[in-house]
């Protein structure tokens, strides 16, 4: 395969300090995403990058993410605490028949935000593999921009 999807993964944990992922769903090298009508931009890999430097420039800190994927009720779920308490969330959800997720589809779902953690869940899937992440909406200086938190796959069966 071209890379795993989720394989910042293999090595979050060991990265030192605080640490931060903003993925483009639909967007290949260029970092263009691909919306549903056609059209195509690059403003959340351009905005991330700012609202980073506004950040530091200001001396103001980054949010701070934590995240925990794990089952309940049948679903396969994520929460995210976040502070200060994130402005807006939603899931990335793509499916795809192998692990390879290249030519799989990002749609977003809804997610809950209650008292700063958000709380997003998804049917496992019923065959081949479904990958799925949470996204924030924050401002700085009245710049939106978004955080994302690490991508699970699952195979059917739960594998």
């Amino acid at each position: 395969p071209y890379w795993a999807v989720d394989a910042l993964n293999l090595y979050w944990d060991g990265l030192k300090g605080r640490k931060w992922v903003l993925y483009v769903p639909n967007a290949g090298h260029g970092l263009e995403q691909h919306y549903k009508d056609g059209s195509r931009d690059r403003k959340r890999a351009l905005s991330g990058l700012a609202a980073f430097v506004r950040h530091q420039i200001a001396g103001k800190p980054m949010p701070t993410l934590r995240w925990r994927h794990d089952d309940a009720d049948g679903k396969l779920r994520i929460t995210v605490h976040g502070t200060p308490s994130p402005l807006g969330a939603r899931l990335w959800v793509a499916k795809s028949p192998t692990r390879d997720f290249r030519q799989a589809r990002w749609v977003e779902q809804p997610a809950e935000i209650n008292d700063g953690t958000v709380t997003g869940q998804v049917a496992p899937p019923e065959d081949g593999y479904l990958a799925f992440y949470a996204d924030v909406d924050y401002k700085i200086d009245e710049l939106p921009y978004h955080l994302s938190t690490q991508i699970r796959v699952v195979g059917s069966g739960g594998k």
